[in-house]
């Protein structure tokens, strides 16, 4: 009998070793935190900055001078570079200083107009009423004008230079001319000036620059430290070179200190700040005054009150502003702007 063969089970599978060299370790984990934490805030966050920056939402031309009860004129202009802007001329009293109003950045033309049916009439306003022709108009890429990026001064010196040879050539006023700008508006009449007055006959006799930055870079890193909690290193060198590389500028050297040192005529500028301003510390504002190398045909108003943007709407209003023999509310910014025309830009 032949014996039966033995069948042995089959012996189960030995359990799996784990290879602890092929799971990723700690130091893997640590090091891919931390290239990406490095590609979002040194490439990311900066990158997305600086198109922000350059392409900020429009303000909408939502209002007309006729709707506050003003005469005006749709008007178009073009600047060196190509570029069609868009305004308002409100028409005036010829013999009496005409306003070049420029706005802040992202603003409108709409910044000086107010809101007179709230009790709130913006300087256009009411300067236009005491019978003084006014141009306001909408930088690039801001409002109704063409653009495809703000430049921070870099090119808005054209649209200025513009807006003055339309009030020379086209519409043939002869007399006094002030830019009154407000933040960037401000700066750039300030970066003009020293080559608007060397024009002859000169395109400008006087700048009102309200909260003026003194260098954009010093600006950039303010906001930085202020407004969105990062160092100003490296992101401000990283702004400036990804901004200047998009608009062909060199951005670093945008400086209305340098320019106010540079002029060479006495062009009287009024500097305005304010204590509440936490944009445009007073510091900077104080540091463009004392660069002006002409002291006796510059003035320098720091208001108590008022945020950035907002100083002439919130205006203190003290008693002491009040104009003689008047029954209008006293405003001092105001009192501020007619000393200012009649003693330096008028006199």
């Amino acid at each position: 009998m032949t014996p039966e063969s033995t069948v042995q089970p089959p012996l189960p599978n030995p359990p799996a070793i784990e290879n602890e060299a092929a799971k990723p370790g700690l130091g893997r984990r640590v090091l891919k935190a931390f290239i990406l934490l490095a590609v979002v805030a040194f490439v990311v966050m900066p990158v997305s900055l600086t198109l922000w920056m350059l392409r900020l939402p429009r303000q909408p031309v939502a209002v007309e001078p006729s709707s506050v009860g003003l005469a005006f004129q749709n008007i178009e202009f073009t600047t060196e570079d190509g570029l069609k802007l868009s305004g308002w001329f409100i028409p005036g009293d010829p013999n009496k200083t005409l306003f070049v109003f420029a706005h802040g950045v992202g603003a409108s033309r709409v910044q000086f107009l107010g809101w007179p049916e709230k009790g709130l009439p913006g300087p256009a306003y009411v300067m236009a009423q005491e019978g003084h022709p006014a141009l306001l108009f909408d930088m690039r890429r801001c409002g109704r004008s063409q653009g495809r990026f703000i430049t921070y001064g870099c090119k808005e010196v054209l649209d200025l230079k513009a807006a003055l040879q339309f009030v020379r050539r086209d519409l043939h006023h002869q007399g006094k001319v002030v830019a009154w700008g407000i933040s960037l508006g401000a700066a750039v009449a300030l970066l003009a000036a020293p080559t608007l007055t060397r024009e002859n006959p000169p395109l400008l006799d006087g700048i009102i620059a309200e909260t003026s930055f003194d260098t954009l870079p010093n600006t950039i890193s303010h906001h930085l430290s202020t407004y969105v909690h990062l160092p100003p290193w490296p992101y401000t060198p990283a702004l400036l070179a990804g901004m200047g590389w998009l608009t062909d500028c060199d951005l670093t050297t945008i400086s209305p200190l340098a320019a106010v040192a540079a002029l060479n005529s006495p062009l009287p500028i009024l500097f305005v700040g304010s204590d509440e301003d936490q944009r445009i510390p007073t510091a900077q504002v104080k540091r463009l005054y004392d660069a002006y190398p002409f002291g006796d045909r510059a003035r320098l108003y720091v208001a108590s009150q008022g945020t950035h943007g907002g100083l002439w709407y919130q205006d203190p209003r003290k008693e002491a502003c009040r104009r003689p023999g008047s029954t209008e509310p006293p405003h001092c910014y105001r009192m501020v702007v007619e000393n200012f025309l009649r003693d330096l830009v008028e006199k």
